[in-house]
């Protein structure tokens, strides 16, 4: 970020403590094609918007972000359900039923030939991520990581 201005100066200060800033973020595929938009918006309760390739409005992510230093606590909303998040940082395991589970302790053992280090988390969709509902999976997935980075 080239920082000319203390409005520049501000929004970097606060990108190093959380998702605290009012960003748009592109998640992209590895042919860098478009997969969804999210934007964090609100002060202390956050809330995240997620947006289709065409803007079109498919899911959100509702946390109270001074509690997110532990603990993730939240819901998630799609056009069809609601799903709630609670997820310890300290274990780096989040199990939100019927979208997706992210695990390093607790895998299948088909995985095990793949993936042979410990360190590896593996994150199961329930949804393809050609539905709605699998972006809005893979949006919180990214909104997971990002969150647990920026709190250590």
């Amino acid at each position: 970020m080239n920082i000319q201005t203390i409005k520049h100066f501000f929004l970097s200060f606060l990108s190093h403590f959380s998702i605290t800033v009012p960003i748009v973020y592109h998640l992209r595929d590895h042919r860098g094609d478009l997969i969804s938009i999210f934007n964090r918006r609100g002060v202390r309760s956050a809330i995240v918007d997620i947006f289709d390739s065409q803007r079109k409005p498919i899911g959100r992510v509702e946390f109270d972000e001074l509690k997110v230093i532990i603990t993730f606590k939240g819901t998630v909303f799609t056009e069809d359900d609601s799903y709630p998040v609670t997820t310890e940082f300290l274990f780096e395991d989040a199990d939100v039923k019927g979208l997706l589970h992210l695990s390093s302790f607790n895998n299948a053992i088909t995985y095990h030939n793949s993936f042979r280090s410990m360190h590896n988390e593996v994150a199961k969709l329930d949804e393809p991520i050609s539905t709605d509902t699998g972006k809005v999976a893979l949006s919180l997935m990214t909104i997971l990581y990002y969150v647990r980075w920026n709190s250590n």
